[in-house]
C-alpha cells in the first residue's frame, strides 16, 4: 500500500533563517543585503532588504527568533521607511555576496500598468440578503471599494482615473510622447 500525502509538501522553503545568517556576520549583518527566496523566484523585479539593525535571540538554540529592521525594496520600488522584518523565522533567506549587491541594485524594474478596479462590488450573498431584509430593499446593496494607500500605488478606482497622471507620472510622459508623434 502506498502513502499518499495531502496538503503542502514540507519542503516549501530552502535556505536558512535570517537570524542564522546574521549571527555569522560582523555587526550582525548591518549594511548587508539579504533576499527571501520566495520573492526572488516569484517576481521578475528585484526584491531585497538592506539590514539597518538586528539583535538575534542568542538564547534560542534554533536561531529562529530575534529582531531585525531593514530598508526594503519590493518589486523594484524602494519603501522609504525602515521596517521590522517579521518573517525572519522562515528558512527562506539568502545573503547576497558583496560583489553581487551592485548588480542587483542596478536592475531596472519593468514598468507595471496600474490595475483599474471597480468603484463598487456586491456584498457576499448571505450578508447581502441580510442587509436587504434589515433595510427593506428590493435590490442588493453595493459595497464601496477603498484601495489602501501604499507606496506601490498598484490600484486605481475606475471613478478616479482622472487622477492617474498624479499617481503614475511615467504613464503620462509616455502617452504625451505618443500624442506628439501622431500630431506630426
Amino acid at each position: 500500500m502506498s502513502i499518499q500525502y495531502i496538503g503542502r509538501s514540507a519542503g516549501i522553503y530552502y535556505g536558512k533563517t535570517l537570524y542564522e545568517i546574521l549571527c555569522q556576520l560582523k555587526n550582525f549583518g548591518v549594511g548587508r543585503m539579504v533576499i527571501r527566496e520566495s520573492f526572488y523566484n516569484r517576481y521578475p523585479e528585484p526584491s531585497y532588504y538592506t539590514i539597518t539593525k538586528s539583535t538575534p535571540d542568542m538564547s534560542d538554540k534554533t536561531l529562529r527568533h530575534g529582531r531585525a529592521f531593514a530598508k526594503r525594496v519590493f518589486r523594484g520600488v524602494k519603501i522609504p521607511e525602515e521596517e521590522r522584518i517579521t518573517t525572519g523565522y522562515k528558512p527562506d533567506w539568502r545573503l547576497i555576496h558583496k560583489d553581487e549587491e551592485a548588480e542587483i541594485k542596478k536592475q531596472d524594474a519593468p514598468k507595471r500598468e496600474p490595475r483599474i478596479i471597480p468603484k463598487e462590488v456586491d456584498y457576499p450573498p448571505l450578508l447581502g440578503r441580510m442587509l436587504m431584509q434589515e433595510m427593506n430593499l428590493l435590490t442588493p446593496p453595493k459595497m464601496e471599494i477603498v484601495p489602501r494607500e501604499s507606496v506601490l500605488n498598484l490600484y486605481v478606482r475606475e471613478d478616479r482615473t482622472d487622477q492617474l497622471p498624479i499617481l503614475f507620472p511615467e504613464l503620462v510622459k509616455s502617452s504625451e510622447s505618443i500624442g506628439k508623434s501622431s500630431e506630426t
